[in-house]
């Protein structure tokens, strides 16, 4: 397995430095706006500012990193290879690991990358507002999301399983829509009522209950990324008839 994991770094060793520097670019135009002239108010006079750019920087860094991780599972679908590795000493379930594992990986460098960049955006603009939590969370969504859509792309090969994955996506925009047109949203309050509380939500000063709330949303993507990969191994020679060639 660690042989596969190796040949996928080098594979897409260009790739994860081109995207790793898209995503620190979305921090990079954060910076440009926060940075304090001699002559300008200082942001720690702008929290909400500086709330709103950081957790629209953060977001948008595992969006670009999510759509990597979307692309690593095409390069090996092709059947002789395959067919190799189901025949191989390692067999599909080492193939499946390592692509879990990977994956995995890119996530965990993605929140580093985030909290780091965040902590150096607070150094710079002055500002206490720390959106590590949320790296956090979202770093549990993407490993969440990552075990929704995995056997999908194993079981009918990437373009299918992203065909899939729309559909799921549309049917979920189209429900949030219907709601936010006909729904009660008096429970939203005002839009800059919503903004505070969910600023607060992720506040550990704020709420401390939230650690508990993200070891349990560990524990639930955690379990799901495992049980996705049980799913993933039994589905996987399905895929293989999918492939083009």
């Amino acid at each position: 397995m660690y042989g596969l994991l190796y040949k996928d770094f080098i594979v897409n060793r260009k790739n994860m430095l081109i995207v790793s520097l898209a995503a620190a670019f979305m921090y990079i135009l954060e910076f440009a706006g926060l940075i304090p002239s001699d002559d300008s108010t200082n942001t720690s006079d702008m929290p909400f500012l500086f709330q709103t750019i950081n957790v629209i920087s953060t977001v948008s860094a595992f969006m670009v990193i999510g759509m990597f991780q979307n692309s690593i599972y095409e390069q090996d679908e092709k059947k002789k290879y395959a067919y190799y590795i189901t025949a191989s000493e390692a067999g599909i379930r080492a193939h499946v690991q390592e692509k879990y594992l990977f994956s995995y990986l890119i996530s965990v460098f993605c929140m580093i990358q985030c909290i780091l960049l965040n902590a150096l955006a607070i150094d710079i603009a002055k500002n206490e507002y720390n959106d590590s939590t949320l790296c956090v969370m979202l770093f549990f969504v993407q490993i969440f999301m990552r075990a929704v859509e995995i056997p999908f792309t194993m079981a009918f090969g990437a373009k299918r399983g992203n065909n899939v994955k729309g559909i799921v996506i549309i049917i979920i925009f189209l429900i949030a829509l219907i709601y936010f047109l006909f729904g009660d949203l008096s429970v939203f309050g005002t839009i800059d009522n919503f903004w505070e509380n969910f600023f607060k939500l992720f506040d550990i000063d704020e709420n401390p209950k939230i650690i508990l709330g993200l070891s349990l949303a560990g524990l639930g993507a955690l379990g799901c990324y495992y049980v996705s990969y049980r799913i993933s191994c039994k589905v996987y020679l399905k895929g293989v008839e999918n492939y083009a060639k």
